[in-house]
């Protein structure tokens, strides 16, 4: 990391080395650029996983669905069913709340699942289309609406902590994010996310420092 911050002092960097919300922190404390240019893939990944799993319960194409997941890289992240939508129908309107729930906890153990396929080794992928989409965004300047996780800095009313949001992804990195208007209990379990990934990171530096 300290290499690339030497030989590459203007690039754009996307993390997508597991744990995710943590290896993006420690790149940010490394590479010291500002947080438009340093940025995680896991809620691009998350989203198509989700997107997916609605596509397959409808029997619809994956293209119609438009679908995001807010939160942390792991168990705590935050699906958005309300957000939700196929051919422009919101999906509250075509899955039950209980199989809602159903694709929401697969969606969390979503690379759990495709690992335990797999056998050996681990989900690459959905990994690589997440990045794939976030990458020709930046190079194309596309403004994309996106999910990826951004150090937030009062936004969601959270602080200091790497956690997946929608963002505007161009030619300048993060060029925007994204506040989303949400309930009490979707709110509550996004900060949930906040506070789990936060204490990763303080596990990681207690061991630096051991």
């Amino acid at each position: 990391m300290t290499e690339l911050k030497r030989t590459t002092p203007d690039a754009i960097y996307i993390m997508v080395t597991n744990p995710l919300d943590v290896t993006t922190y420690i790149a940010h404390q490394i590479l010291g650029v500002p947080r438009e240019r340093v940025m995680g893939m896991a809620g691009a990944l998350d989203s198509v996983r989700f997107r997916a799993f609605i596509a397959m319960e409808l029997g619809c194409a994956p293209a119609d669905v438009q679908a995001i997941v807010l939160g942390g890289h792991g168990d705590s992240m935050v699906p958005l069913p309300r957000y939700a939508t196929a051919g422009g129908v919101a999906v509250t309107e075509l899955i039950s709340s209980a199989r809602l729930e159903e694709i929401v906890e697969r969606t969390r153990q979503g690379g759990t699942e495709i690992v335990s396929h797999l056998k050996t080794g681990g989900a690459f992928y959905a990994p690589a289309a997440g990045v794939a989409q976030m990458v020709a965004a930046i190079v194309r300047d596309e403004k994309r609406l996106l999910p990826a996780s951004v150090l937030l800095q009062g936004e969601y009313g959270i602080n200091d902590v790497f956690l997946g949001v929608p963002v505007k992804l161009g030619a300048g990195g993060v060029e925007q994010i994204v506040e989303l208007d949400l309930t009490e209990e979707e709110l509550s379990a996004l900060h949930e996310s906040a506070e789990h990934v936060r204490r990763t990171v303080a596990r990681w530096l207690e061991m630096q420092e051991a």
